[in-house]
């Protein structure tokens, strides 16, 4: 009787190396289809609350006139707060802004990269927060700029999303806001 056939060692080891490599390079491909899917929903939701602010805006869902404000910094992520309608100056009060606290997004290691103001032609960047601010009863866009509330004289604004810190252009996006009609658009 001749002994039954088998695998050599040698023939399991080059089947497991195999196993192995097709398994490593799984692994990476899976962990960039994270990264590219929490960008994804990161630029997504960030256009739903710039939608959400101007509806809000002109629907009033507290029954009063209230504005409601995005707050865009640059190395963070957006939040939205409400402030009170000045009835008697027909503008937003920005000094008794409250946070809206339901609206606070956690993006984890995606953040907002940079905000450029008119990409078209001067291209200036903001340095520190940019603020949307969607008054009454149109949901009319203002914009600001910084801690002390600077207007911003442009109608489109670049918004820039990365996942980390990276210059790879799979792991960025931009988020164009046209201020004029209320149009947001992923790049």
């Amino acid at each position: 009787m001749s002994p039954p056939k088998a695998f050599t060692l040698v023939e399991l080891i080059v089947v497991m190396t195999v196993i192995a490599l097709l398994s490593a390079v799984a692994m990476i491909d899976y962990g960039t289809s994270v990264k590219k899917a929490r960008l994804q929903v990161a630029t997504e939701e960030l256009i739903l609350l710039l939608e959400d602010g101007g509806v809000r805006a002109r629907t009033n869902p507290n029954g009063e006139a209230q504005c409601w404000v995005l707050e865009v910094p640059v190395g963070s992520s957006p939040v939205l707060w409400t402030a009170l309608w000045d009835n008697t100056n027909n503008e937003c009060d920005l000094s008794t802004t409250t946070m809206e606290a339901t609206e606070f997004l956690d993006w984890a290691k995606v953040i907002i990269s940079e905000v450029t103001v008119d990409p078209d032609d001067s291209q200036t960047p903001i340095s520190s927060i940019l603020w949307f601010v969607f008054g009454p009863p149109d949901g009319d866009i203002e914009l600001y700029q910084g801690t002390s509330w600077e207007v911003v004289d442009e109608s489109v604004v670049d918004i820039d999303i990365s996942y980390g810190v990276t210059d790879e252009e799979i792991f960025n996006k931009t988020v164009r806001a046209t201020t004029i009609t209320s149009s947001f658009e992923i790049y």
